[in-house]
């Protein structure tokens, strides 16, 4: 009974460090005032993020803090992303997951240089895993770092100015896809726009949707996903010749085991290679007119006897 309440007690805290932070994930960002944090990103001037207190705008220009009491200004058409802070995140789950393979490469590597045993090797690197992940868990949940949420351009200038990008669905014979390019100016006739291959005129009546950049976000979940599927396509194909060649051996798997343990194997190995490839690959989310951003709030749901999680989706 002590090891169930000890047992009992270790997974509400775990929840409660997830309560903490998903709650705070969730909340909506308040209305850009001056003296805020901010972080903007400006490519044509600086691929570094540019992080300063928000003291206001002008026609053209956002004044951030600057050195020696002058304002740094930044002209608005240069602007791909603003972001406003909001306390400080704790880093419970990217504890937990660089823990765990960290820990595990580190006893993999050990155990590879001291001769064990390819059984030997494999306990060792779960254990080591685990031992990580609970290290990188209880390190990331004491470490905080600031926490920046996205806010829609528009808190700061007008939707579309010459200078700013955006994308175009036109309704165009020939055209195939939306056309992404900078504002070179606006008429009564339509949009005047620079594309990397050249200018591009846009009719009024011609024009279904115009966006433009929301925010810059790491594409983990597309990089793990294609990773995932082209590794247990090749898994599949490569694990079904080989299960099929080796047909009345002992723990043969045969050509449809082959194909599921291969599919299974390559498929998880190009998803952790997928995801560490779109980690560090940036994707542009656009907005447009009247639209709010796709928001995913998760929620622990709490129980003595169990730990889940629940989500929303809100548009």
């Amino acid at each position: 009974m002590t090891v169930r309440r000890y047992w009992n007690a270790a997974r509400l805290g775990v929840l409660a460090a997830i309560v903490q932070t998903s709650t705070a994930a969730g909340q909506e960002p308040p209305i850009l005032s001056v003296g805020d944090s901010v972080r903007l990103r400006a490519p044509t001037l600086t691929m570094a993020p540019v992080t300063g207190t928000y003291l206001g705008t002008t026609g053209s220009e956002v004044l951030l803090s600057g050195i020696h009491g002058e304002p740094r200004r930044i002209p608005l058409s240069a602007v791909t992303e603003l972001r406003q802070r909001r306390g400080l995140g704790r880093n419970l789950l990217s504890g937990v997951a660089m823990g765990y393979f960290g820990g595990g490469l580190v006893v993999e590597l050990v155990g590879a240089a001291a001769g064990k045993s390819e059984t030997d090797s494999r306990r060792l690197t779960a254990i080591g895993g685990l031992v990580g992940g609970l290290v990188g868990g209880i390190v990331g949940q004491l470490h905080q770092t600031p926490r920046w949420e996205p806010l829609s351009l528009t808190t700061i200038r007008p939707a579309v100015v010459p200078g700013t990008q955006v994308r175009v669905t036109a309704l165009r014979l020939g055209q195939t896809g939306p056309i992404t390019g900078v504002v070179d100016s606006t008429t009564s006739e339509g949009l005047f726009l620079r594309t990397r291959a050249g200018p591009v005129t846009v009719a009024r009546d011609e024009v279904q949707l115009v966006e433009w950049p929301y925010r810059q976000k790491r594409a983990t979940g597309r990089g793990a996903g294609i990773g995932a599927v082209v590794g247990g396509l090749g898994g599949a194909v490569v694990g079904g010749l080989a299960g099929g060649s080796c047909e009345g051996e002992w723990l043969c798997p045969g050509a449809a085991g082959g194909a599921l343990i291969g599919a299974a194997f390559l498929g998880i190995t190009g998803a952790a290679t997928g995801g560490v490839i779109g980690y560090f690959s940036r994707i542009t989310v656009w907005e447009h007119p009247g639209a709010s951003p796709t928001r995913i709030t998760v929620r622990p749901v709490v129980s003595l006897h169990r730990i889940g999680l629940g989500g929303s989706v809100s548009f």
